[in-house]
């Protein structure tokens, strides 16, 4: 039995060296025969002939771009649920801290805001805490129940479609781009640091 075989061919490695030959390549890291094979299957190829174009550039990106489009990712993506998304492409959750935290940053940068540093004027260390946060539609938490209490409105817990209107209409009023989302920026002014 090839040692790099896993999960009793639950890859769909069933020939010799096929753990080898089958290893993660393309940008997303496509592994073993079966998800060779389907992606090969888009291109008119074999398996062994993907595993050849996934270490071309072309290949490398357009098997990131099909493994995205076939898992739907899109859909899981928009609701910045970036644990769900962790779990969906690499199944588990190992350097999920790290990619929210990219997130984050990455969010507060395309919406325009920056997150208050420690020891900024008038920040506290819960306020350092809170404005390092983006929740938005999909989010759940303690956080969003503080938001929601902060608004005036039901606070469950939940960020659904009301708190994101409500949201907006704060946003709106308070002469922040209404978006309903709430990064660093809509945190500091609601709370007032």
């Amino acid at each position: 039995m090839d040692k790099n075989r896993s999960k009793a061919g639950a890859l769909g490695n069933h020939k010799e060296n096929d753990g080898h030959f089958f290893r993660g390549k393309g940008l997303k890291q496509i592994t073993g025969r079966s998800n060779h094979a389907a992606f090969g299957k888009t291109l008119g190829m074999t398996a062994e002939q993907a595993a050849e174009y996934l270490l071309t550039k072309q290949g490398a990106l357009e098997s990131a771009l099909w493994f995205w489009d076939t898992k739907n990712l899109n859909a899981v993506a928009d609701t910045g649920d970036v644990t769900r998304l962790t779990k969906i492409i690499n199944g588990g959750d190992i350097g999920l801290v790290d990619r929210k935290s990219r997130y984050d940053k990455a969010m507060s940068i395309l919406s325009g805001t920056a997150p208050l540093k420690a020891g900024s004027a008038g920040a506290t260390s819960r306020s350092t805490v809170l404005v390092s946060e983006t929740l938005r539609k999909g989010s759940k938490g303690d956080m969003v129940k503080q938001i929601q209490e902060k608004l005036g409105i039901v606070a469950d817990g939940d960020f659904g479609p009301g708190t994101e209107a409500a949201v907006r209409a704060w946003q709106t009023k308070a002469g922040l781009f209404a978006d309903g989302v709430v990064g660093s920026k809509s945190l500091a002014k609601l709370f007032g640091v």
